[in-house]
C-alpha cells in the first residue's frame, strides 16, 4: 500500500523519518515533522469523511485543531494531519495564567466555533480527554465531527457554544465564577454554572438556548 499526502509518497514504516506517538482505538497518531499524523485503523470505518475532512482544511482556527492536509491510500481517505501543540503546559499551570489569558482562550475558541459552525460543521466529543494544555487550551480530536450541510448555522453555532461551555465550566468553574464576565462575550457561563449547582442535566440548558421550533435538537443524538 502506498500512501500518500499532497502527492507525495510517504513511508509510514520509518520510524526515524515518522515515530509513532500512540496507539488509539480508531487508528495511530505519528509525529510528521511539526505536523502529526492520524492514520486510521483500516479495519475500523472511520467516522469522519474526506467531504467533511476537506472542507476543515480550509477553515482558519487558533484553538480548535482541524485535518491540515489529508492522508490518502489510492482512492481511499486514510488519514489527516493536525498542527503540533508541544505538551509543556499542565491544568495546574493553566488555571494559574492571568485571567486575562484565559478570558483570551475563550474568546478564540468562540470565534473558532463561529467559523466551524459558518462551514456547517457540528463539533463531538468535547472532552477533557481531547484537550491540550500549552499555556493556552486547545482541542485536539476532530475525528468525530460531521458536516451538517442543511443546518441553520445559527443553531448549530448554538449547539457547538454549549459543547465548549460546557466543556470549559467542567474544567475550570471554579475560576470562571470569579471571573469578570462584562469582558467578554460569555454571559451563558452564567446560566450554564448555575444549572450545574442545581444539578440541572445539561439537555435542560440546551432547551434554554434552543428555540422549542427548531430542528436542532436532532443533532444532539449525533454527539
Amino acid at each position: 500500500m502506498e500512501f500518500r499526502i499532497d502527492n507525495k509518497a510517504i513511508n509510514l514504516a520509518s520510524r526515524k523519518e515518522i515515530p509513532l506517538i500512540a496507539k488509539g482505538k480508531t487508528g495511530n497518531i505519528y509525529r510528521y515533522g511539526s505536523e502529526v499524523l492520524k492514520v486510521f485503523d483500516g479495519e475500523i470505518k472511520p467516522q469522519i469523511d474526506h467531504d467533511t475532512a476537506k472542507t476543515m482544511t480550509k477553515i482558519h482556527t487558533k484553538r480548535i485543531l482541524l485535518p491540515k492536509r489529508l492522508l490518502m491510500c489510492g482512492n481511499t481517505f486514510s488519514g489527516y494531519t493536525l498542527n503540533r501543540i508541544p505538551k509543556k503546559g499542565t491544568k495546574k499551570k493553566m488555571v494559574t495564567t492571568p485571567k486575562d489569558e484565559l478570558v483570551c482562550s475563550i474568546r478564540e475558541l468562540e470565534e473558532d466555533v463561529e467559523e466551524i459552525s459558518a462551514n456547517n460543521i457540528l463539533l463531538s466529543d468535547v472532552s477533557p480527554e481531547n484537550t491540550i494544555f500549552n499555556g493556552k487550551l486547545y482541542l485536539s480530536d476532530p475525528s468525530k465531527y460531521t458536516k451538517l450541510s442543511l443546518a441553520p448555522t445559527e443553531d448549530l453555532n448554538r449547539v457547538n457554544q454549549y459543547q465548549i461551555y460546557l466543556l470549559l465550566s467542567e474544567l475550570f468553574a471554579k475560576e470562571l465564577r470569579t471571573m469578570n464576565f462584562s469582558k467578554s462575550n460569555i454571559s451563558q457561563f452564567r446560566e450554564l454554572l448555575s444549572l450545574k449547582d442545581n444539578e440541572q442535566k445539561p439537555s435542560e440548558y440546551l432547551d434554554y438556548i434552543i428555540d422549542d421550533k427548531s430542528n436542532i435538537k436532532e443533532m444532539i443524538k449525533a454527539l
